[in-house]
């Protein structure tokens, strides 16, 4: 009886998951569905600027204290967050991303635990000796979090989107230890200084840059996704964009022209003389070779006990090459949001 509930639940948030799917799918003005599991590491702290570099830099939002009552209680944090929502009474924990594969309390409680090896040494006879210790998962196991993602995009309007179906922490092994259903998003999204959210990032472009082959595509337009947006933009100057300097207004006339080419200065020494040699790299942005470049915002609503994503903006990556060919930086050329 007890495993029979527990396959009902699985099947139910894999029909809410697909149904989610299903929506994008079956949207006309949805030209382009794909899927993605993405790692992404929390470890960047700096101070945020909507305006100017906190669109591509990864940026802690907010974070309260864990434990208001204690005065050195430790900042929030979403590795605490994950560990207390799988110790929850009721909530649904998975093995798997695609969230097939339900676990039971056991299961759950296995995979909220791990087993060190450590060395214990006699005082009285200096021999060390190995032993075997149970301990709980802390966020300090964790390096990062996998995410899985549908990205989209509605070729009326020329906008990305992006649905969260599951996340799941990354142990400094490499391997995710359990995954959380992450519900649809609820209008109106939370803003940082509500204080239901003690806890908010930005993930910038640094922190993701999505290469399209490397997705599961779900839908297809008859032509390159990245081949319609920027043919979008560069035929439609009612479509806004903004340059990487100036987060708050769109682009303008010979400013938004500049933003299609990529010019670069590139410096390079001679390897025996140790001369400096400066050359000027301008080429024409073609969608065959760009990447795309996600901004997100992620919240953490106390009060609904869910995790909040958001797609601030969308942005094409150009890698920039050196004389020989060889990648030597990538850049977003401009910002859709």
């Amino acid at each position: 009886m007890k495993k029979t509930f527990f396959a009902c639940l699985a099947c139910l948030y894999a029909f809410a998951l697909s149904a989610q799917a299903d929506q994008l799918l079956s949207d006309p003005s949805v030209s382009w569905v794909a899927e993605a599991e993405f790692d992404i590491a929390l470890d960047v702290t700096g101070f945020f600027d909507p305006n100017q570099t906190g669109l591509q830099a990864p940026m802690l939002l907010k974070a309260t204290a864990s434990d208001p009552a204690q005065l050195y209680s430790e900042p929030t944090s979403l590795g605490a967050i994950l560990l207390a929502q799988a110790n929850t009474p009721g909530q649904a924990v998975f093995a798997d991303a695609a969230l097939q594969q339900k676990l039971d309390v056991d299961g759950i409680l296995e995979k909220l635990s791990r087993t060190d090896t450590i060395m214990v040494f006699s005082v009285e006879t200096y021999e060390g000796e190995q032993r075997i210790i149970h301990r709980d998962l802390t966020p300090k196991d964790f390096k990062g979090f996998r995410v899985r993602q549908l990205v989209y995009y509605r070729e009326k309007t020329a906008e990305f989107g992006l649905l969260t179906l599951a996340i799941g922490p990354v142990l400094k092994e490499g391997n995710v230890p359990f995954w959380l259903p992450v519900a649809p998003p609820a209008a109106p999204y939370p803003s940082v200084s509500d204080p239901a959210v003690n806890w908010a990032y930005r993930v910038g472009v640094q922190n993701r840059e999505v290469l399209l082959g490397d997705l599961k595509p779900l839908k297809q337009p008859a032509r390159p996704v990245m081949q319609m947006f920027m043919q979008r933009v560069i035929e439609d100057p009612t479509t806004d964009i903004f340059s990487a300097k100036n987060w708050a207004y769109p682009a303008q006339a010979d400013d938004r022209s500049n933003l299609y080419s990529s010019t670069d200065t590139i410096v390079t020494f001679d390897p025996e003389t140790y001369e400096e040699h400066v050359r000027i790299a301008r080429m024409e942005i073609g969608a065959d070779y760009l990447r795309l470049g996600l901004v997100q915002d992620w919240y953490w609503d106390d009060r609904r006990k869910r995790l909040v994503t958001r797609l601030v903006a969308a942005c094409p990556i150009v890698h920039v090459p050196d004389a020989q060919g060889n990648f030597m930086f990538a850049r977003p050329i401009f910002f859709r949001k």
